[in-house]
């Protein structure tokens, strides 16, 4: 436990993930690739469509729409939050010296899906909420709550205490956290992309009836792949910062990891 640089974190998380590719892979594989096949699999004909260069009617665009919004709810408000727990939990147990496997690490996660469902809704009015409102808002509330994900299933902090808690770890620290956070995300968007054009190439000039599945293991193979990667460095930053303002020791996150998940 130690403050962290840019470059320790970017090492941290690639030397973590080597180590534990396995569990983490596979943990991220449980809740991503069902949510990957479905998406692709409701919008194969709007696709198909796109492809042949017509445009889909009213009524189509409609049902593309509602399909995009429950895809795009489910993977922020459900999945999202529970891969930041998971991996959360999981490097703690990696700092102990243990090696949980995928089905651990996701069955530890699932003990927390209540908190973290409440967590997440609120993480979700307030970023909304500020974008609607002035945009600026809503981004500066997306980044400095990131954390409030960890603080659940590290601190067992509930609601409004864990969200208040992230806003309190961030501060002074925004424009570090928002730099660092974007170098990781454009670095696994390019590694995103490589892997998955080959397979959108393929689609494009598959039939419409296989093209979906090609385009829903291009899809889940680039996020199974870098998805680890920027989890792993949101978290080596969550505990960070907890080095840094609070002198965060191992002895300390057993004592607070040891408490469990709620009742």
């Amino acid at each position: 436990m130690r403050a962290l640089g840019f470059t320790d974190v970017i090492d941290f998380a690639y030397n973590l993930y080597r180590l534990h590719w396995r569990a983490l892979m596979g943990f991220v594989a449980i809740l991503v690739v069902p949510v990957q096949f479905a998406e692709q699999y409701l919008t194969r004909n709007y696709r198909h469509l796109a492809l042949l260069g017509a445009q889909p009617g009213r009524g189509q665009s409609g049902r593309l729409d509602v399909i995009s919004f429950v895809v795009g709810g489910i993977t922020i408000f459900f999945v999202q939050p529970l891969l930041d727990v998971g991996v959360a939990g999981a490097v703690a147990s990696f700092s102990f010296g243990e090696d949980p496997g995928a089905g651990q690490i996701l069955d530890a996660t699932l003990a927390w899906v209540v908190p973290v469902l409440v967590v997440s809704l609120l993480f979700t009015l307030a970023v909304v909420g500020g974008l609607i409102a002035l945009v600026i808002p809503g981004i500066v509330f997306l980044f400095r709550l990131q954390f409030a994900f960890p603080v659940v299933v590290i601190e067992n902090r509930r609601g409004v205490d864990a969200i208040a808690r992230a806003w309190q770890l961030t501060r002074g620290h925004f424009w570090r956290i928002l730099g660092i956070l974007l170098v990781v995300g454009i670095m696994a968007g390019i590694v995103g992309a490589v892997i998955g054009i080959p397979f959108a190439l393929a689609a494009d000039h598959a039939g419409s009836s296989i093209a979906w599945v090609i385009r829903a293991i291009g899809g889940s193979l680039g996020s199974v792949l870098t998805t680890p990667f920027s989890l792993l460095a949101l978290i080596l930053l969550y505990f960070d910062l907890r080095v840094r303002k609070e002198g965060l020791t191992l002895e300390r996150l057993s004592h607070e990891v040891t408490g469990g998940p709620p009742s």
